[in-house]
Formats: structure tokens, sequence, C-alpha cells
């Protein structure tokens, strides 16, 4: 196979020149102020959305940051007022068995002149009679059951 030389480049050629006014000129007219008017703006867009896009991380962080404070304080007051209810409950308690220690039980019986009893009596409460059922239940019975199984 033997290659065939390329064509010179011919320099003397006249280029064709474009009519103004044609439809393909007009389309290319108007493509080249569409990129040029969005290159304009392209990097002032770009710097924003940048800015933007670290201020938002920025406000994502602190808002986090808020957060876990708001519940360490929180933390903090609750077991504050746990460990006041718990020593609460330790002086209610300590005051609930001094309250019934059998020396403040003497004390208290001899204020008011109680003594031993001399006798000791047993007493027989009656046992009440059982209640007769009423006659009634079973129309009461049937009321409710007629109310439950009635269309609504």
């Amino acid at each position: 196979m033997i290659a065939r030389p390329l064509p010179a480049p011919e320099r003397n050629r006249v280029k064709k020149l474009r009519v103004a006014g044609t439809r393909a000129g007009r389309v290319a007219s108007q493509r080249r102020r569409q990129r040029t008017r969005r290159l304009r703006y392209e990097s002032a867009v770009r710097i924003v959305a940048a800015v933007g896009a670290l201020t938002a991380v920025v406000m994502l962080y602190l808002f986090l940051l808020t957060s876990a404070d708001s519940l360490h304080h929180q933390i903090r007051v609750e077991s504050k007022l746990v460990s006041d209810l718990e020593y609460q409950n330790q002086k209610l308690s300590e005051r609930i068995e001094s309250l019934r220690s059998d020396e403040r039980l003497v004390a208290v019986a001899a204020r008011l002149k109680m003594h031993d009893p001399s006798a000791y009596a047993v007493v027989r409460v009656p046992v009440p009679p059982a209640e007769q059922p009423d006659r009634h239940d079973a129309f009461a019975l049937m009321g409710a059951l007629s109310s439950a199984f009635a269309p609504r």
C-alpha cells in the first residue's frame, strides 16, 4: 500500500464571509451572547455556592453543639433533682423512724395517761347476712345485652 501525499494547504484561498443577517449568523451571535452572559456570572455563582455550603455546615455544627449543651444542662438539672429527692427521702425516713420509736410511744402514752389494760376482753363482731341477689338483675342484664346487640 502506497501512501498518498496530503494536499498542500492553500494559502491564497479566500474564506467565505458570512453575510450578516442570515439565520445561521444570527443564531451563532445569540449563542455567543448567552455563553458570554453565562460565563460572566459563573465564578460569582460558584463563590456564592461555596460560601453557602460552608455556612450551612457551620450552622449545622452550631445546632448540634447547642443541642448537646442543652442535653448536658438537662442532665445536670435532673441529677441535682435526684440527689435532692434522695436527701429528702433519707430525712423523711429518719423522721418516720423517730416517730415509730418505742421510747417516743411510751412518752406519748404517759402524757395521755394511758396504761396497760387490767383485763382483756374479746368482742365478737356479728357477721352481716349475705345479700340476697335481686330479682331485677336478670332484667338489667337483658337490657344491657339488648343495647349491645341492637342495630345502630
